[in-house]
């Protein structure tokens, strides 16, 4: 999966939907989040996960589909 994750991705030349962190670019303008605009997905993981890692107590990482979370608490 090394060449899927880090190949260079095309630019069709739209900045104002061109993810200004993964440099995506989506069908769609994308909107503003501090300054930056930002993809759907990076996003996801800008509001989901990084708004909940900093507390987490562990963190499970692996190659597999996608599952439900499962809180703990």
């Amino acid at each position: 999966m090394y060449a899927e994750v880090f190949a260079p991705g095309t630019h069709g030349g739209n900045d104002r939907a061109t993810c200004s962190i993964c440099h995506t670019e989506w069908p769609e303008e994308l909107e503003e989040v501090e300054g930056d605009r930002v993809g759907p997905l990076c996003r996801s993981f800008r509001e989901d996960l990084g708004k909940r890692l900093p507390s987490a107590e562990y963190l499970v990482l692996g190659i597999g589909a996608p599952s439900a979370a499962v809180d703990p608490r």
